[in-house]
C-alpha cells in the first residue's frame, strides 16, 4: 500500500501557527511531536511528507491545548493556509469564477485535496440543500482514523472555510467510522434568502 502523504507546505504552515501561540505552548507541542517536527523542518515546502508527521503534530496540539483552544488554533491555521502559494492561486481562481458561497465553492474541494494530499483516501462533496452539504472522506488510512485530533482539526478547518465564505451561523459536525475508514462532515449554515 502506498504511503499516505501531504505537501510539506501544509505541515510547515501548521508549525508556524503553533509557534505563533507563544514559547510555552509551542515548546510543549514541539516536544510532544519532536520526531515529526524535525522531519517537517528538514523538508522543502514542495516535498511530500508522510501523513503521520501531520497527525503527530495535530495530536500533540490537542494534548497541549485541549479541545476548545485546539479548535480555535486550527481555525486560525486554516485561514492562514488559504494564503500559502499552493492554495491561494487555486482559491483565487475558484472565487473569480463562482459566486463565493459554500454551495458553489465547496464542491471544488476534492480538486484542492488532490493537490495537497496523496494516498489519503477519497473526498466527495454532496450539496443536500441550501445551507447543508456533506463532505465525506473515505478510504482513510488507519494512521488518520486512529488520531485523536485529525477529525476535530478538519471540522475546525471546514468551520473556518465557512466563515471565510461568509456563511451565516456555520456549524460543523462529524462521525468517524474507523473500521470503514470513513468520516463524513456535515456542514450547515443559514442560507441567503
Amino acid at each position: 500500500m502506498a504511503t499516505p502523504e501531504l505537501r510539506a507546505s501544509l505541515a510547515k504552515e501548521q508549525l508556524a501557527c503553533i509557534d505563533a501561540l507563544g514559547p510555552l505552548p509551542s515548546g510543549r507541542v514541539r516536544e510532544g511531536a519532536a520526531a515529526a517536527v524535525a522531519l517537517i523542518e528538514r523538508a522543502t515546502r514542495v516535498d511530500w511528507l508522510p501523513m503521520t508527521a501531520l497527525v503527530a503534530v495535530l495530536d500533540a496540539t490537542l494534548a497541549v491545548l485541549g479541545p476548545a483552544e485546539a479548535a480555535a488554533h486550527w481555525r486560525r491555521s486554516t485561514l492562514r493556509s488559504l494564503e500559502i502559494p499552493l492554495v491561494k492561486p487555486f482559491l483565487d481562481g475558484v472565487l473569480s469564477v463562482f459566486n463565493p458561497s459554500p454551495a458553489t465553492t465547496m464542491p471544488m474541494y476534492p480538486k484542492l485535496f488532490s493537490l495537497l494530499y496523496r494516498n489519503v483516501g477519497a473526498v466527495t462533496v454532496d450539496v443536500i440543500e441550501p445551507g447543508l452539504l456533506i463532505i465525506t472522506h473515505s478510504q482513510l488510512p488507519s494512521s488518520v482514523t486512529a488520531s485523536s485530533a485529525w477529525a476535530s482539526s478538519m471540522a475546525a478547518s471546514y468551520d473556518a472555510t465557512l466563515q471565510f465564505l461568509r456563511a451565516k451561523a456555520p456549524r460543523v459536525s462529524f462521525t468517524v467510522d474507523a473500521a470503514k475508514g470513513r468520516c463524513p462532515f456535515t456542514l450547515r449554515w443559514t442560507p441567503d434568502r
